[in-house]
Formats: C-alpha cells, structure tokens, sequence
C-alpha cells in the first residue's frame, strides 16, 4: 500500500511537469505568433519590446524542453522513451520540412533581380486592368525593421490598387533575415550604412523590369519612416524618373549618431511633386526635429524637422512660400499646399495633430476626417500624388 502510494505521488508529480511543459510550449507559441503576426508594430515601438517577446520565446521553449525530457526519462519505461523519443525525431523532421517548404512557397511570392551581385526581392500588385492598357505605378517602402509583405497588409494600397487601377510595388530592403528586419540606405541609417545597400539603383531597376512587361504612364513612390527617408534620397537623386514622391513619418536628413557627419539628400536635377504627412504628435521623428525618445537609436540619431524638409523642397521647386491650407471637419488634419512651382510642381504638408509615428494610428485619424472624400491614409496619398 505504501508503494502503490509512493508509485501514484510520483505519478502525480511526473503529470505535473507534463502540465507545466504543456504551458511553456503555449507560451512559447504565443510569443511566436505575436511576433509574427504584428512584427511591424511591434519593431517600430522599439527594441525593448521585441528583444522581451524574443526571450520570452526561448526561455519558454526551453522550459518545455527540459520538462518534457524530464517526464519522459523520469515517468515512462524503457519501451515508452524508445516509443517517445521516434515521436519526437519525427516532429523535429516534419518542422524542418515545413520550414524547407515555407522557405520555398514564401519565395514564390516575390519577384527577384540582381542589383550589384546581390539578389534583391520585392511584391508586386497588379490589377487585371492594368494587364493590358495603361497605369501608373507606386512605389510603397515599409518602415525601418520592417518588410514588404506586412506593409503590403498593413498600408492598404492594395485597396487603392483597385480602386483606381495602380500597380503597386512592394520591394524589401536589406538586413538580418531573407524576409524580415529590414532597413533602408536611406542616407544616415546607421545599419543601412553598414549594409552598403544601392537601394536607388534597385528601385530603377525593378522599373525597368516592369516596363519590359507593363504600360506604365507614370512612376510615383512613397514610404514609411525609414522608408520615407528612402523616399525622399529617391526623390533627390533621381527626380527624373518619378512624377511625385510622397514620405510619411521621414525626414531630407540628419546624423546617424551624435559624432557622425550631417546627411541632407542631394539637390534634385529638377523639380517633382511632394507631399510630406507627419502625426505632430510623433516621439519617434519628431515633427519638430531633434533626437527621437523611442522606437530605435533613441537619442542617438538625429533627425531634421518637418520644417526643414518643406522648406527644402519649396526652395528646389522655386513654389510660393505661402500656404493654401485645408482643415478636416474635425479640425486634426491640416494640408497645406505651396503651389506654383517649376513645371507647376507643387509641395504639400500634411499634418495630424492628434497622432505619432504609427501607420495605423495616421491611418485611423484619416478614416475618421473623411478629408478630401478619402477613406483612408493610402487613398488620401494617392488623391494628392494625382492633384
């Protein structure tokens, strides 16, 4: 009786560590997939975030594994950890053959070219429309860290995709992983220095791709954060080849870190349209310049302000200096035009004062303003690229 008692308290406690290797493994799999499903959101907040989620992963999975080799070598008999452990090396087969299969259907889902021996890869939507007559094309760069496929979800141009018949483009930048944790070349980010990336000839040559296929009428590009900063060195050093540029949450330039050299795009060849949007409200670069208080390099990097960006362009399109402003119904949305350009370019300024950094955010206070008809932060883009 004593035994059978010993045997069923061991018992108890080997199912015990069962439980608890069960939980690790949820746990595990919920950082998982908060990582991957809101990677972009996460990463822009800033690497605390996402270096805790990270550890979390492994301290948890860890923990299963050590629990679940403990129950199976304390618990079972010798027939049973033969059985177990052929259980075992069969799930670890399986993932790294789904892994070796996603690796392979995620690639089918990007085009590919060749930039300077490096194979570069971007997404592309093209409406059935634009298959056989004319359309214009946009460029969209996702943020810093981020990548193409989720500022392809994210950004909702695809919607303005069919709604007006654009082809959008979704190329990816550089960085840790072959599709995730991407930066830019932008000018004075310090990893896309590091990375050496020819992000300009890159995005020429992907034009040049799609117009071996494609009736483009004409080339716009826009970008997110870092990928506005990309937006705008584009915008500066090949006007020629896009009719407007429109960064969002960016800046013409800036320092890397406190001892670096100030990096200000080059002046352009000629004049393009631009229009700039920014949340007043943003820590991460700010409206009014200066070092950002979160999201990465947090004071560190230096950026110029919005001021200084507008007026940049107002000075290389030689437009009036004064504003035609616009205001939303509920007051939190400002545009103001500075028209009269050369070659009738003008420079416009978007303002939402009730907002920060994040794309969603910007997004939401434009879904609410209704300005200009538009439904959302991509259509009110696209609306004054075409103005």
């Amino acid at each position: 009786m004593v035994e059978s008692d010993l045997i069923e308290t061991k018992r108890n406690i080997y199912n015990k560590w069962l439980i608890f290797a069960l939980i690790g493994l949820l746990l595990s799999l919920s950082c998982l997939f908060t990582l991957s499903v809101f990677s972009s959101s996460i990463i822009e907040k800033g690497p605390q975030l996402l270096f805790f989620l990270i550890f979390c992963f492994f301290a948890f999975l860890i923990s299963f594994l050590v629990l679940i080799y403990i129950w199976i070598w304390k618990s079972l008999d010798e027939k049973w950890r033969k059985n177990y452990f052929y259980i075992i090396l069969g799930i670890v087969l399986i993932s790294i053959l789904y892994l070796v299969w996603n690796g392979y259907v995620t690639k089918k889902e990007y085009r590919h070219v060749f930039v300077e021996g490096i194979e570069r890869q971007y997404r592309v939507k093209i409406p059935n429309h634009c298959t056989t007559s004319q359309c214009p094309l946009l460029f969209a760069l996702h943020g810093g860290m981020g990548n193409a496929k989720d500022f392809e979800k994210s950004s909702q141009f695809n919607v303005v995709s069919d709604d007006h018949n654009v082809i959008v483009v979704y190329p990816d930048g550089v960085g840790y992983f072959k599709y995730t944790m991407h930066v830019w070349n932008s000018g004075y980010i310090e990893e896309g220095i590091k990375r050496g990336s020819n992000d300009v000839l890159f995005i020429k040559t992907v034009i040049l791709e799609l117009k071996k296929n494609l009736n483009i009428s004409k080339v716009f590009i826009t970008g997110h954060s870092n990928g506005a900063m990309m937006t705008y060195r584009v915008a500066g050093e090949c006007p020629e080849v896009f009719q407007g540029a429109a960064p969002v949450s960016g800046s013409i330039g800036g320092k890397a870190t406190k001892t670096s050299n100030m990096y200000i795009i080059p002046s352009p060849s000629q004049p393009i349209n631009i229009v700039h949007v920014h949340g007043f409200l943003d820590i991460n670069l700010k409206y009014n310049g200066g070092y950002p208080s979160s999201g990465f390099q947090v004071g560190e990097r230096y950026d110029m302000s919005v001021n200084e960006s507008i007026s940049f362009w107002i000075k290389e399109n030689n437009c009036d200096p004064n504003s035609i402003d616009e205001l939303s119904s509920d007051n939190n949305i400002k545009i103001q035009t500075f028209a009269n350009g050369s070659n009738q370019t003008t420079v416009r300024l978007v303002t939402i004062y009730n907002q920060n950094h994040f794309w969603e955010n910007m997004n939401s206070a434009v879904s609410v303003a209704h300005i200009n008809g538009t439904k959302s932060l991509a259509h009110l883009i696209w609306h004054l690229l075409n103005v």
